[in-house]
């Protein structure tokens, strides 16, 4: 938890030091507003710690399947997955491996994972 704290008083103080975000700019992009941010140093080491939480969970979830019947690893597989979805929207949009997108669609990937565990979490014979 040391790094997220850190992060959340860096981000609040990040015009002394600009740790977080160097700079940042606001786009018109048709009739859409986009921002388009240059990350600082702290911004990337928050960056690969999430990687590494997010991964971890996702490998713990996987693990999790082995004592459950089939329908139970199946559920835990697709878990994992969606565990993975964030991590793999932020990588697209942060290395702009798809060009032309220039929106962050990981809060929308972070919603539908929600949902979804929502979901799953609520059905009976979990």
């Amino acid at each position: 938890m040391i790094i997220p704290a850190l992060t959340l008083v860096l981000s609040l103080t990040n015009s002394q030091h600009g740790l977080v975000w160097s700079s940042f700019r606001i786009e018109q992009e048709g009739s859409f507003l986009s921002v388009q941010v240059v990350h600082g140093s702290w911004f990337w080491l928050q960056w690969l710690y999430s990687i590494a939480m997010l991964a971890t969970g996702a490998v713990a979830i996987a693990m999790a399947n082995h004592t459950g019947s089939h329908d139970c690893a199946f559920r835990m597989a697709w878990a994992a997955v969606f565990v993975l979805l964030p991590l793999l929207t932020g990588t697209i949009y942060l290395f702009e491996l798809i060009p032309g997108l220039v929106r962050d669609y990981s809060p929308i990937a972070f919603a539908v994972c929600a949902l979804v565990f929502t979901h799953e979490a609520l059905k009976p014979n979990l």
